[in-house]
């Protein structure tokens, strides 16, 4: 063990640690032939261990495997997860920032329609 590592702060020796753990589980999936296999294999063998990484590092990423089934928990990065994968994390969180975006409009409208008054909008009655 280098005396590097005895110098890091427990952060540092987490991401140290996780990092060992990936090449390993990359090594044992890189011996599968067939990236159907691999791909599998990574989701359905390295799930647990992913979310265990995940909430050791605290971020979140969904994982999302062929079977539907979703698993919130995370990793350090994508690299495990395949580009179909990747394009529904992205997209969901679009999704929420469209989402934001809507409700924030809607608060204005709300507000600008209040300093009208009641009724929302403003009604000229032609002179009788």
């Amino acid at each position: 063990m280098p005396l590097g590592y005895l110098a890091m702060d427990k952060d540092d020796k987490t991401k140290a640690a996780v990092k060992q753990l990936r090449t390993r589980l990359m090594a044992q999936v890189k011996k599968l032939k067939g990236l159907k296999d691999r791909r599998q294999a990574l989701l359905d063998e390295n799930r647990e261990l992913t979310i265990a990484i995940a909430k050791k590092l605290g971020e979140t990423l969904h994982v999302k495997t062929q079977t539907g089934f979703r698993a919130s928990g995370t990793a350090p990065s994508y690299s495990y997860v395949s580009r179909k994968q990747r394009t529904s994390v992205h997209m969901d969180r679009i999704m929420a920032k469209k989402t934001e975006e809507v409700k924030a409009k809607a608060k204005q409208k709300a507000k600008e329609q209040k300093a009208f008054g009641e009724g929302g909008r403003k009604v000229l009655l032609p002179d009788q």
